[in-house]
């Protein structure tokens, strides 16, 4: 999950630097309106892939406080890899974002 947080964010980007080409080069007004379309839907998926994670990140986390005084669980190979992962995503990679919506025309879907 945390790849496709990256994979989002990259895409945003890369969609933003192509869309910006396009109106320097004074593309089809239609091609543009769609591109706008692509990198509104490339956006919307950035908060949506950050909460994927978050959940993803408590439910590991819940599922690491209960396991933990198993017998063997914090010596096996996934106790290491578990614990990384809630290690890397406690460090300000799992918060939570909301949609903007503030700057929505009237009528206008996000």
């Amino acid at each position: 999950m945390q790849k496709e947080v990256a994979a989002y964010e990259k895409e945003v980007v890369d969609n933003t630097a192509k869309l910006n080409a396009m109106e320097a080069d004074e593309a089809d007004p239609y091609d543009i309106k769609r591109f706008k379309e692509v990198l509104a839907e490339s956006v919307m998926m950035v908060p949506d892939s950050k909460n994927r994670l978050g959940k993803a990140v408590e439910d590991l986390e819940l599922f690491c406080d209960t396991s933990a005084e198993l017998e063997g669980v914090q010596t096996s190979e996934w106790w290491a890899v578990a614990t990384a992962i809630l290690a890397a995503n406690k460090k300000g990679g799992a918060e939570k974002e909301e949609t903007k919506v503030d700057d929505l025309a009237e009528g206008e879907a996000f």
